[in-house]
């Protein structure tokens, strides 16, 4: 039985490591892209690697911008839409684009 605990303790400490490996990866790559355009998303991932290089959790960082993510989403769903807010022009752009 102590064998099989030891197997056990030593295939957790490999997971640990590669788990934690792999996240360093995560992080650098994010820091890597930071310059890159993704449109709507740019600001998301300049945000993500700012709080990665000021030492946030990468999970912590990830739960912030899904937050962030999900307010900027609600907040346009309660935002009524363009031809609601604009019935005239909207009449008028539909007439003239048909």
């Amino acid at each position: 039985m102590g064998d099989e605990k030891s197997g056990n303790a030593d295939k957790e400490k490999c997971i640990d490591g590669k788990t934690l490996s792999i996240l360093d990866s995560v992080a650098e790559n994010i820091l890597s892209i930071r310059g890159k355009n993704y449109r709507s998303l740019t600001p998301y991932v300049h945000k993500l690697a700012n709080q990665i290089e000021l030492g946030f959790p990468a999970n912590e960082a990830l739960e912030n911008i899904v937050v962030d993510v999900r307010a900027e989403k609600a907040s346009k769903k309660r935002r009524p839409s363009f031809s609601s807010r604009h019935p005239k022009l909207s009449a008028l752009l539909s007439k003239v684009s048909a």
